[in-house]
């Protein structure tokens, strides 16, 4: 199972009328692995753009971008948007 976090808009900083987005993923899984990217999932993202993306594994990586997403949701800053079997 997993969780699919959002940043909603109105917990974004707005500088003259521009707000800021959110691009990069991440996927945590067992605290160990680690996958951070900035592709979306799409078709064009897999045959048609350039995107980048590290999976890491094993070390802290993992637990550190976990503790960090955790802080952040602490304080509400970005909240579920859904969950995904």
């Amino acid at each position: 199972h997993a969780t699919v976090y959002v940043w909603p808009r109105d917990r974004r900083p707005d500088i003259n009328g521009q707000r800021g987005v959110l691009h990069a993923k991440a996927v945590i899984k067992d605290e160990i692995e680690l996958l951070i990217t900035s592709a979306n999932l799409t078709g064009n993202a897999m045959h048609l753009n350039i995107e980048l993306g590290q999976r890491v594994t094993g070390g802290e990586a993992a637990s550190q971008v976990l503790r960090q997403l955790e802080s952040l949701i602490r304080t509400g800053s970005i909240g579920a948007a859904s969950r995904v079997p």
